[in-house]
């Protein structure tokens, strides 16, 4: 489309979001569709320009911009009859029960033309579940009945039809659902068992049986159907776990039950099914509880050998907190890396660390797991965990003085993927198994939309002695970009709502500072996450922190630094970067600002180094007066008052060449000014 002229469309759809250097946000008259596409409604002069598209990949940070681009140009126009403009033809849409979704219909005409949907023949406009984003068709928690033929007209009263139309055909599947009569059964040798496992979805799913894990294969001894399981003769042999799995083309779900068999007559004292299906790790009562913190303090040294205390034990205090090196996110989904290092060991040796972890569940909490790790050592393996869980970490270092300072930090497991049923359908399932179906493959990012998850429950750290640091994880964007989060606080043992504390948090900071509260008053905070379809439901309350209030604060120096995501030169004298800074990697230490340290590539001398500030929370900034067509080493620090960071990853990127356009006798065109801050805070992590 470059160079091409856009007349007759009121309203213009492109596969890009972005005109010239800033980014665009959804406004009134832009709005950036899941399919990639950018609408403008009403399209004037003002919108004329070149048009890129760019792409944010949240895991690895990275932002790519299209090479590409598209010129907009308009002018005015006829009368000229309605016409759809997008999407060109009829499309099939395959949507998961329970999630949003949205039907694009852009048409272009002179007049422009009045946009209405309806649904197998009916007017859609008077249903609670839909509304309309510009003349897209938005449907909130789709259900079964919202499956059916969904028909985009558009009218402007010209030509012999005056209407244009487009069809969609959304199919709303749902995952499958399982269920089994009983978790045990005792069952005698020589006896049948039975199980019955009631299954709904829609397509409707496949079952396939499994013992102890394996696949269960139709013999004589097992009779299998979709909804029943039947074991003839059983024996000691049979005893095990018996999984009904159920899968269709959007999802899998599996129920268990337990089967124990025994000799004629004798029959196992069972209390409950804790007692036989896999056990868990049970509450430690209080006297063991005692028990296992006396193991843990330190104990009196070995007569005859050297003790780890100096023999001025005034001068010996506890160590402060170890600094949490490791992510707050992992792919990793039954382990975690737990990595630190030590500060300050209080004038001694530290004897041994104490870690504590524990999966984080609505409204509770499991019991701590205990882990006692030599002083020497700054890795720790936790395995055993759950996929896709929050877990807290609260982790001590010992030394002959006691017990230090508390670090504190919460991580999520990754999602385990989609499990793969690797037994033959055909064979497990007899004839009452319709199997799979085949469907459209066209399955549109529409039917993830939704406003944002409720991000994880946020944890409270001291910052001054009347604020505190909030600091969460985030959690799905529902099909949208996240636009912004905000804070809200309750105070304990006081009647009223919730209140807000601030808001309009950009998508990059997962930390914020709630300042001015109240000496002796306990708080609970919560956050939520904004994007355009809406907030999300509120973040589990934090844990209960009471502002006890201190005075003349000491700085601690922040030890890692910042982490450079993004470099492009805008032209031959400016450089742009971007980078990410998490504050639980320095334990939420405060810093005031950035040093963005830069030299040419080819200068081995560090004295070269010329050194920008960035005050405050910004997270981009523009390196300016550089040379033409030169590489650059671009590093950079976090401060505070306690002194600077540890430098970042070193960036290289170089300026453009010198523009060779100028004409004999004419003087050179001065170079472009320095980018000014993109209008739209709401980037990407770690961008403006």
């Amino acid at each position: 489309l470059t160079g091409s002229s856009i007349s007759h469309d009121p309203c213009a759809t492109w596969t890009s979001w972005m005109l010239t250097c800033p980014c665009l946000a959804p406004t009134d008259n832009y709005l950036i569709m899941p399919s990639g596409n950018l609408q403008i409604v009403n399209a004037t002069q003002e919108d004329e320009g070149t048009y890129k598209c760019a792409a944010y990949n949240p895991v690895t940070q990275e932002v790519k911009t299209s090479v590409s681009s598209d010129r907009l140009r308009v002018r005015r126009s006829t009368a000229e009859a309605a016409r759809i403009i997008y999407p060109p033809v009829a499309q099939t849409i395959i949507v998961t029960k329970g999630q949003s979704l949205i039907l694009e219909c852009v048409a272009g005409g002179m007049p422009p033309p009045k946009v209405s949907w309806a649904k197998d023949g009916s007017d859609v406009s008077g249903q609670n579940k839909t509304r309309f984003l510009l003349t897209n068709l938005l449907i909130e928690a789709t259900s079964e009945e919202d499956s059916g033929m969904y028909t985009c007209t558009a009218t402007n009263g010209i030509g012999d039809g005056g209407s244009a139309f487009i069809f969609y055909n959304v199919q709303v599947f749902e995952p499958p659902e399982v269920n089994m009569e009983s978790t045990q059964q005792i069952v005698t040798w020589g006896q049948s068992a039975k199980f019955t496992c009631d299954v709904r979805g829609n397509p409707q799913p496949s079952v396939v049986w499994l013992r102890n894990a394996e696949p269960l294969l139709p013999s004589s001894r097992h009779r299998i159907s979709r909804r029943i399981l039947r074991v003839n003769s059983v024996g000691p042999e049979d005893d095990g776990i018996y999984q009904c799995v159920a899968e269709n083309e959007v999802g899998s779900a599996q129920a268990l039950t337990f089967l124990m068999t025994t000799r004629r007559g004798v029959f196992p004292n069972l209390a409950s099914e804790r007692d036989i299906l896999p056990p868990t790790a049970p509450p430690i009562p209080d006297d063991k509880q005692l028990l296992l913190k006396a193991q843990l303090k330190p104990r009196p040294p070995t007569p005859g050998l050297p003790t780890p205390c100096p023999s001025d034990k005034t001068s010996v205090v506890q160590p402060e907190a170890p600094i949490i090196l490791s992510s707050p996110r992992t792919s990793k989904t039954d382990y975690y890396e737990l990595t630190w290092k030590p500060r300050d060991n209080g004038g001694a040796p530290i004897l041994f660390y104490t870690v504590k972890h524990r999966k984080q569940v609505v409204n509770t909490t499991d019991d701590w797991t205990v882990s006692r790790v030599p002083g020497l050592q700054h890795r720790l393996i936790l395995t055993k965990l759950d996929p896709g869980s929050l877990y807290e970490v609260e982790m001590a270092a010992y030394n002959c003085a006691g017990e230090g300072q508390t670090a504190m930090m919460t991580f999520r497991t990754g999602r385990r993927p989609k499990p793969e049923i690797i037994a033959s359908k055909e064979v497990q399932i007899q004839k009452d198994d319709p199997g799979t179906s085949t469907v459209s493959s066209i399955q549109s990012d529409n039917n993830r939309l939704s406003p944002p998850e409720a991000p994880d429950r946020p944890t409270i750290s001291m910052a001054s002695e009347t604020s505190v640091f909030v600091t969460w994880i985030p959690r799905g964007n529902g099909g949208f970009p996240i636009q912004s989060f905000r804070v809200e606080y309750k105070k304990l043992k006081q009647p009223g709502d919730w209140i807000l504390a601030t808001s309009d948090i950009p998508p990059s900071r997962l930390s914020v500072e709630i300042s001015e509260l109240e000496k002796g008053t306990s708080y609970r905070f919560r956050v939520r996450a904004m994007n355009i379809l809406g907030e999300s439901q509120p973040s589990a309350p934090s844990k209960p922190y009471m502002v006890s209030g201190y005075s003349n604060r000491n700085y601690e120096r922040p030890v890692t630094g910042p982490y450079i995501t993004f470099t492009e030169a805008l032209n031959e004298t400016t450089i742009m970067l971007k980078w990410m800074y998490i504050p639980a990697s320095n334990n939420n230490t405060p810093i005031h600002g950035f040093y963005i340290f830069y030299r040419p590539t080819d200068s081995d001398n560090d004295s070269d180094y010329k050194k920008d500030m960035v005050e405050g929370d910004r997270y981009w900034h523009s390196i300016t007066d550089l040379q033409p067509e030169t590489s650059y080493d671009i590093k950079m620090q976090c401060y505070n008052k306690g002194g600077e960071s540890e430098f970042s990853n070193v960036m290289i990127c170089e300026t453009k060449a010198r523009k060779s356009s100028a004409q004999p006798g004419r003087q050179p065109q001065p170079a472009a000014p320095s980018p000014q801050p993109p209008p739209n805070r709401h980037g990407p992590p770690g961008t403006a």
